[in-house]
């Protein structure tokens, strides 16, 4: 058993990424769409919060303290008003704002929600904070000033969302800051700043042009900008295709199809995207054998040694096995069409999903033909991925099995789960206890024992697309999966 100085303080989490394999996505994805965040859903509050920030500089003191109560009494005002405009998503204090319109009280009182327990947000921080600000920053929106400690706006892309938001507001923008400084508002007072709303972007005016020229950048522009736009235009293109459909999903494998059906594409960003949604199906099926490895353990009440253990795995993998005699054998047996293994990872990321042999031959095919798909970006892919590094990939399961190819089948399989799952998630664990003092060991060794702590949960990692998606339905560039005329222009003047 894991033995812990009494003096530690161990902080036990759930174990998200198991295997640490997730994190060579997250990577990836980051340098595809920098700027973007899973929780930062609406592109107007980009030009919302660059607003904002300006008009703060302009009329208070640069406390950090009253910056960070006037954010949060904002936030929660815009919450209100999205509410009383209806069908807004992604915004932050959206449940605490229909609960207070709700209620016959005919003011609302702002400081109550931001300074009280009761409060828009389940935190002290605010929506800015936590979410927006740093992407702002990767952007260049903003910046930190020199002599405080108040975040400012920059002369150029700041500046710009800034002038073009309150273009759109229009003389409601003293309305709005007013009002967070009273700390109270009336119902009619939201029906007046509508013009806030996440949805309601001017598109007679530079508020637009703004947002556009956020997601879609010149040629002589930043590595970062010059890979967000290439990945927002790739986006894009996807509506010019009949079976075309704007959900992550569809998005991910209809990229993968584009990269393999023209492997030497000049396209780097379509090359990168293949390979990480390749990366992804290697994660999920790698945390699927170890999701059926702690299902069997939990047979074993006192624990099990664990090559008993792993032996009893395999065991009931090879009732249920095809004719291939070696690795080699087996990647060409398990080779399948792509809709395929499409169906194989949504059903191997369903929740609550119990895994038995039959799901552990699917992790098997999705690993054999991950592999065997990437074989025709391998360049790319070690130039994406260490094949050395601890942090396993597409790049260092490559290098593993190229030493795997013509071993018996059972014995790949056998060390398989051994030293890429179960070694591989103890590293994984201890590396996280020792540098960030969390506890996430799944299964424990105790007496030479395994003992199980948590079963694991599968599920495919999230590459921002979800918000790109948002943001080109919010710029109306597609409407019912198809592009617009705005779409189709948007799309010819990319670089």
């Amino acid at each position: 058993m894991i033995k812990h100085p009494e003096w530690t303080s161990i902080d036990e989490r759930k174990g998200i990424d198991p295997l640490g394999m997730a994190t060579s996505c997250i990577n990836l994805y980051q340098t595809l769409l920098p700027g973007l965040s899973n929780i930062t859903p609406r592109i107007r509050l980009y030009g919302f919060y660059a607003w904002l920030i300006d008009e703060y500089s302009t009329r208070h003191n640069p406390d950090p303290e009253e910056w960070r109560q006037h954010v949060r009494r904002a936030e929660a005002l815009l919450a209100l008003i999205s509410a009383t405009h209806g069908n807004e998503l992604g915004i932050g204090g959206a449940l605490w704002a229909n609960d207070a319109l709700e209620n016959d009280a005919s003011v609302i009182d702002l400081r109550a929600a931001t300074e009280s327990a009761e409060q828009y947000l389940n935190t002290r921080r605010s929506v800015f904070a936590g979410a927006y600000a740093p992407q702002l920053k990767v952007l260049d929106i903003i910046c930190m000033a020199e002599n405080h400690d108040i975040e400012l706006i920059t002369e150029g892309l700041g500046a710009e969302l800034a002038r073009g938001f309150r273009e759109s507001v229009g003389e409601h923008s003293s309305v709005f800051i007013q009002t967070v400084d009273q700390g109270e508002v009336d119902r009619e007072t939201l029906l007046v700043l509508q013009s806030f709303s996440p949805s309601e972007i001017n598109f007679e005016n530079g508020e637009v042009d703004s947002y556009k020229g956020l997601l879609f950048t010149a040629e002589d522009s930043t590595p970062e900008s010059l890979a967000r736009t290439q990945s927002m235009r790739l986006l894009l293109e996807v509506g010019l295709y009949e079976e075309a459909h704007f959900s992550v999903g569809c998005v991910r494998w209809h990229w993968l199809k584009a990269a393999l059906a023209e492997p030497k594409t000049d396209d780097t960003t379509l090359r990168y995207w293949a390979i990480y949604h390749l990366n992804d199906m290697l994660q999920i099926a790698y945390n699927s054998l170890f999701a059926l490895a702690l299902d069997r353990l939990d047979s074993y009440p006192a624990g099990a040694a664990i090559d008993q253990w792993i032996a009893a795995v395999v065991a009931e993998l090879f009732d249920e096995t095809g004719t291939a005699s070696d690795w080699a054998s087996w990647t060409t047996e398990s080779q399948c069409l792509l809709s395929t293994l499409r169906q194989y990872l949504n059903h191997l990321t369903r929740s609550g999903l119990t895994h038995n042999a039959e799901e552990g031959w699917k992790a098997l095919t999705l690993i054999a033909q991950a592999l065997h798909l990437g074989a025709a970006m391998r360049s790319d892919i070690d130039t994406v991925f260490d094949a050395n590094s601890h942090i396993h990939s597409l790049a260092t399961e490559m290098a593993y099995f190229d030493n795997q190819q013509k071993r018996p089948l059972k014995a790949v399989i056998t060390d398989l789960i051994n030293e890429r799952v179960l070694r591989q998630h103890l590293a994984v664990a201890m590396r996280k206890l020792k540098d960030q003092g969390t506890h996430t060991f799944l299964f424990e060794m105790e007496m030479g024992r395994a003992r199980l702590r948590r079963r694991a949960a599968v599920a495919t990692t999230n590459p921002r697309l979800e918000t790109a998606i948002n943001f080109i339905k919010d710029l109306r560039l597609v409407k019912d999966s198809q592009l617009t005329d705005f779409g189709r222009a948007t799309l010819k003047d990319c670089p």
